[in-house]
């Protein structure tokens, strides 16, 4: 008797092992957030040192106040800075700045789709995804010129929204 439930107990472990799922397949895979932005191509150092590079097409604002350009060298995009003033981004808490940077997408795509000329120099590595960098647009400063438009504040000025209140 002792072998007859030696046996059965054993025909009852090959049995859930065959049937339980869990151990049989793996888990699936949790589903992921969406995938964050890939960096921007790195900058060649030798072209960055070189002077000047001409922007195609401006793409976008982000939320850390960079401008989203497309440069005419082999980086299909590179994110950059202006290092004469405080350009406003997507921010998530103040309406104001971002409804600013996405004015200053449009006018700056629509500058670009008349014909004028983007031109980076003075360009820096500030982090492996940021490009620090005065630009100029049909030979004009573009930092005072955004300035004048409304859509950039003077370097160190301050805030585009007030803190919330306690």
């Amino acid at each position: 008797m002792n072998k007859a439930l030696i046996f059965g107990a054993l025909l009852l472990l090959t049995g859930c092992s065959t049937l339980n799922t869990t151990f049989n397949r793996p888990y699936a895979e949790p589903e992921s957030a969406p995938a964050a932005e890939p960096p921007p191509e790195p900058l060649s150092q030798t072209r960055a040192e070189a002077g000047e590079v001409q922007v195609t097409a401006m793409l976008g604002m982000t939320p850390q106040r960079q401008m989203r350009l497309q440069l005419a060298s082999s980086a299909p995009e590179q994110w950059v800075m202006l290092i004469d003033v405080d350009l406003p981004g997507l921010s998530d808490t103040c309406p104001l700045e971002r409804n600013l940077a996405r004015g200053l997408t449009h006018w700056l795509q629509q500058q670009l789709g008349d014909g004028a000329s983007l031109v980076l120099s003075q360009q820096q590595r500030s982090g492996e995804r940021t490009l620090l960098a005065r630009a100029r647009l049909d030979g004009r400063d573009l930092g005072p010129l955004l300035v004048v438009e409304g859509l950039a504040l003077p370097l160190g000025s301050g805030r585009w929204c007030p803190p919330p209140s306690p």
